[in-house]
């Protein structure tokens, strides 16, 4: 599971980048959701967060009409990959930094499931 969600590093005495498919040493990972790779994961967290949306909707169906429950839903969603991405030894500062951009991804996430569309 590790493999899905976090990406290997460059050394850190610069000694350049790790082959591809070969294991992360141990300590030497990023966060998928908190780097430039993050982009990667969201076709499939956006669809998750609208077929959990969906089927809440179908249960509750007062709930499906709400676009607050598919925000809280996007920012559980954001909360899980970004704990799952945190990893040992990252400083406070990096894990606060990590949760401000794990914050900006959950509203995109909530705005692909709600279908608002802009552009930047």
């Amino acid at each position: 599971m590790g493999t899905l969600v976090n990406v290997a590093a460059a050394p850190a005495g610069g000694a350049g980048a790790p082959q591809p498919g070969a294991p992360a040493a141990a300590g030497n990972t990023i966060g998928v959701f908190t780097t430039t790779q993050s982009v990667l994961t969201f076709p499939v967290a956006s669809g998750v967060v609208t077929i959990i949306w969906q089927v809440i909707g179908g249960v509750f169906p007062s709930w499906g009409k709400k676009p607050v429950v598919a925000l809280v839903i996007a920012l559980l969603m954001g909360t899980l990959i970004w704990a799952v991405s945190t990893t040992r030894g990252q400083s406070t500062r990096d894990k606060l930094i990590g949760g401000a951009i794990a914050i900006i991804n959950s509203f995109s996430l909530a705005a692909t499931a709600l279908g608002i569309h802009s552009t930047l």
